[in-house]
């Protein structure tokens, strides 16, 4: 499942590159979590690279609804 997840959060370097100019904080790159079967899989973007990596798998605190969004 970590392939597929990696395949779309290329999108959003492509995103970023269409809406950066709108707002100083847009032209950054943050760590994404994605919540899956009670854990958080954490991806940050790989220094010097236009490309997402798996970072690591940790428990979830609290429960957390489907489809949670989070910034």
């Amino acid at each position: 499942m970590r392939s597929y997840y990696l395949s779309q959060l290329q999108k959003i370097f492509e995103i970023q590159e269409n809406i950066q100019d709108i707002h100083p904080f847009l032209q950054k790159l943050y760590p994404v979590a994605i919540v899956e079967d009670g854990y958080f899989l954490i991806y940050d973007v790989e220094p010097g690279s236009q490309q997402y990596s798996f970072v690591k798998k940790t428990a979830v605190p609290m429960p957390m609804p489907q489809g949670v969004h989070a910034c």
